[in-house]
């Protein structure tokens, strides 16, 4: 029954005039008040609260799915850091994360398997694309607003170099905080206290590979029984090299060392290698020179001392730019860390979103920056600070023939041999592997 407060006035007055009861009109004004207050208790509206939960529309179920997931990282280290994230758990509990290391993707490709997510660094970029793997991913960011410009344009451009056609196959790793935030860990370390000891001014910003070498021989002596050096350059064959930004094989694999860059890399190796009393090691990393503490300086990747100096309590260090070539240019050798969605993957929309997840402030809330530790705050921040990486493009080759670089590079040094034979040399080798590659591939 439906309430009238009409009716109900009419009932009430009626009740007055024809019975002995006489109803007071102060009680029927109460009575009708009460009435349009709180409205009847058989409406619709006074159903219980759980019959309303009733009707409330239930979540939409997702369907499972398997990613298969090459990563560069162990898989220890993916599981604790990324897979067991609450927010990861949550937001994709219907998803079973397949880890694939990075050297098993030749395995996968071979038996049919398609991997629906790959994360390298941009060298490898050329070698994902001979597999049949890359594709231009302008669309999916478009249809799902994922905004490039939060990364520094030259990430960018390099990637698209990558194409012939200026596609854009990959995803950079990390968002970094603004344009001038520090990226990559290359630069030029040095111990104080041997400069103290022999007296000696420390290295400043933008010194050449020269002015760092003339530096390096004056510590080349035997005091009380140590023997000292002036420089340790780590992976001087190939990673130095990337700073030049040297091209020798294009992308139609042909080879060629006849860029004046390589006169001048091999110049510098050899006058390193003659200021350290013929002495460089390999692949020379910045956790040995720490741990020797023996040599003046080091130049390369410091991500092991600057990211954990704790673990060097005795070291007394401070940081200086990369050595520049002599073009002038201040750069350091890029590797870029990129997310790949291959072209074959049925699951790009959710492998994107994953991959926003990842990059997102909730994902990456209460993380430490590495860059901001109490100890590296206090040390000379312009050696890594707003300075660009190199824009060498790796060719598809370039992973393979990297121990023919390096081991004609040691025979250089260790040998005696002059720079135009080296180069002769070591550009036939080069092409002699492509094209037994090549050979095998048809």
């Amino acid at each position: 029954m439906r309430c009238n407060g009409k009716t109900l006035l009419w009932r009430l007055i009626d009740m007055r005039m024809t019975t002995n009861y006489v109803v007071p009109l102060s009680k029927i004004a109460i009575i009708l008040s009460m009435v349009f207050l709180f409205g009847c208790s058989n409406d619709a509206s006074n159903k219980p609260e759980s019959t309303k939960s009733n009707d409330a529309p239930k979540e939409e179920k997702k369907e499972p799915v398997t990613l298969r997931m090459v990563w560069t990282g162990a898989q220890q280290v993916v599981d604790e850091t990324i897979l067991s994230n609450p927010i990861i758990k949550e937001k994709f509990a219907h998803v079973t994360f397949e880890y694939h290391q990075t050297g098993a993707l030749d395995q996968m490709v071979a038996t049919g398997v398609t991997p629906d997510f790959i994360n390298v660094n941009d060298a490898f970029l050329p070698k994902v694309e001979e597999m049949g793997l890359v594709g231009d991913l302008s669309d999916l960011l478009k249809a799902s607003k994922y905004d490039l410009g939060k990364f520094p344009s030259y990430w960018i451009d390099k990637l698209k170099s990558f194409s012939k056609k200026g596609e854009i196959w990959a995803i950079p790793q990390i968002i970094p905080d603004n344009a001038n935030s520090a990226v990559n860990p290359y630069m030029l370390v040095y111990n104080k206290d041997i400069f103290d000891k022999f007296a000696l001014p420390y290295p400043k910003d933008k010194m050449t590979w020269d002015e760092v070498i003339e530096l390096a021989k004056r510590f080349d002596r035997n005091d009380g029984g140590v023997q000292y050096r002036g420089l340790q350059i780590m992976n001087y064959a190939d990673v130095m090299l990337a700073a030049n930004n040297p091209t020798y094989i294009t992308k139609d694999d042909r080879v060629d060392l006849s860029d004046p860059k390589w006169q001048d890399h091999l110049r510098i190796l050899r006058a390193a290698y003659e200021a350290n009393g013929n002495w460089m090691p390999f692949p020379g990393v910045v956790e040995d020179w720490a741990k020797e503490a023996n040599v003046a300086m080091f130049a390369g990747h410091a991500g092991a001392l600057i990211f954990k100096p704790e673990n060097y309590p005795s070291l007394n260090w401070d940081l200086a730019t990369y050595p520049i070539f002599r073009d002038g240019k201040l750069s350091v050798p890029g590797a870029l860390g990129i997310y790949i969605i291959p072209s074959t993957s049925k699951h790009k929309e959710l492998v994107l979103d994953f991959i926003k997840t990842l990059q997102s402030p909730e994902f990456n809330a209460g993380k430490p920056d590495q860059w901001k530790n109490s100890i590296l705050l206090t040390k000379n921040s312009k050696a890594y600070t707003g300075i660009p990486e190199s824009l060498y493009i790796a060719s598809k080759w370039d992973v393979s023939v990297t121990p023919i670089l390096r081991k004609k590079l040691a025979e250089y040094l260790t040998m005696g041999k002059d720079i135009n034979s080296t180069l002769s040399e070591t550009q036939e080798e080069i092409k002699k592997f492509i094209d037994s590659k090549k050979i095998e591939q048809k």
